[in-house]
Protein backbone atom coordinates (compact mmCIF):
# COMPACT_ATOMS: atom_id res chain seq x y z
CA UNK A 1 0.00 0.00 0.00
CA UNK A 2 1.38 3.40 -1.19
CA UNK A 3 2.26 5.61 1.85
CA UNK A 4 2.04 9.50 2.31
CA UNK A 5 3.93 10.79 5.34
CA UNK A 6 3.32 14.64 6.09
CA UNK A 7 4.96 16.90 9.07
CA UNK A 8 4.83 20.36 10.23
CA UNK A 9 6.42 22.00 12.94
CA UNK A 10 4.59 24.30 14.68
CA UNK A 11 4.88 26.99 17.60
CA UNK A 12 1.45 26.67 18.82
CA UNK A 13 0.71 25.41 22.40
CA UNK A 14 0.03 21.68 22.23
CA UNK A 15 -3.49 21.98 23.07
CA UNK A 16 -3.81 25.06 20.26
CA UNK A 17 -2.17 22.52 17.82
CA UNK A 18 -4.21 19.80 18.75
CA UNK A 19 -7.66 22.41 17.94
CA UNK A 20 -6.81 23.12 14.63
CA UNK A 21 -5.60 19.19 14.00
CA UNK A 22 -9.54 18.70 15.25
CA UNK A 23 -10.78 21.23 13.12
CA UNK A 24 -9.14 19.89 10.20
CA UNK A 25 -10.36 16.14 10.80
CA UNK A 26 -14.23 17.64 11.51
CA UNK A 27 -13.64 19.06 8.12
CA UNK A 28 -12.88 16.29 6.53
CA UNK A 29 -15.29 14.15 8.03
CA UNK A 30 -18.18 16.52 6.93
CA UNK A 31 -16.38 17.04 3.62
CA UNK A 32 -16.34 13.20 2.67
CA UNK A 33 -18.76 11.62 4.99
CA UNK A 34 -19.20 9.05 2.10
CA UNK A 35 -15.73 7.88 2.19
CA UNK A 36 -14.99 7.69 5.83
CA UNK A 37 -15.91 4.73 8.08
CA UNK A 38 -14.46 5.45 11.80
CA UNK A 39 -12.58 8.29 13.53
CA UNK A 40 -10.94 6.97 16.67
CA UNK A 41 -9.44 9.90 19.36
CA UNK A 42 -7.13 8.88 21.73
CA UNK A 43 -8.22 9.81 25.50
CA UNK A 44 -5.65 13.25 25.76
CA UNK A 45 -6.67 13.96 22.28
CA UNK A 46 -3.41 14.13 21.15
CA UNK A 47 -3.71 11.53 18.30
CA UNK A 48 -5.87 10.04 16.31
CA UNK A 49 -6.70 7.12 13.98
CA UNK A 50 -9.36 7.40 11.01
CA UNK A 51 -10.43 4.25 8.84
CA UNK A 52 -12.13 4.75 5.34
CA UNK A 53 -13.19 3.74 1.82
CA UNK A 54 -9.13 3.08 0.65
CA UNK A 55 -7.10 4.65 3.61
CA UNK A 56 -6.15 4.05 7.05
CA UNK A 57 -4.66 7.19 8.33
CA UNK A 58 -2.92 8.61 11.61
CA UNK A 59 -2.70 11.80 13.38
CA UNK A 60 -0.23 13.07 15.69
CA UNK A 61 0.40 16.63 17.75
CA UNK A 62 2.79 16.51 19.80
CA UNK A 63 4.68 20.12 21.74
CA UNK A 64 6.68 20.92 18.37
CA UNK A 65 5.24 18.96 15.60
CA UNK A 66 2.22 17.65 13.98
CA UNK A 67 2.44 14.41 11.96
CA UNK A 68 0.12 13.04 9.46
CA UNK A 69 0.72 9.37 8.20
CA UNK A 70 -1.71 8.33 5.34
CA UNK A 71 -1.81 4.44 4.02
CA UNK A 72 -3.69 4.05 0.72
CA UNK A 73 -5.11 1.27 -0.40
CA UNK A 74 -4.05 0.01 -4.20
CA UNK A 75 -7.47 1.00 -5.50
CA UNK A 76 -6.87 4.45 -4.32
CA UNK A 77 -2.99 4.50 -5.70
CA UNK A 78 -4.09 6.79 -8.87
CA UNK A 79 -5.63 9.13 -6.16
CA UNK A 80 -2.26 9.81 -4.17
CA UNK A 81 -1.01 13.15 -5.84
CA UNK A 82 -4.47 14.73 -5.80
CA UNK A 83 -4.45 13.60 -1.90
CA UNK A 84 -1.00 14.64 -1.63
CA UNK A 85 -1.63 18.38 -3.00
CA UNK A 86 -4.80 18.55 -0.75
CA UNK A 87 -3.21 17.25 2.49
CA UNK A 88 -0.37 19.52 1.89
CA UNK A 89 -2.68 22.88 1.10
CA UNK A 90 -4.73 22.16 4.39
CA UNK A 91 -1.66 21.39 6.22
CA UNK A 92 0.08 24.58 5.53
CA UNK A 93 -3.13 26.54 5.99
CA UNK A 94 -3.31 25.50 9.33
CA UNK A 95 0.23 25.79 10.55
CA UNK A 96 2.37 27.87 8.06
CA UNK A 97 2.06 31.00 10.79
CA UNK A 98 2.15 29.09 13.97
Amino acid sequence: MPKLNFSRPHTLSPADAKTKVLALVEDFKSQYSHLLNKVTWATDGMSATAEGRGFTSKFKVDSKTVTVEIDLSLLATPLKGKIETRVNDRLDAAFSKS
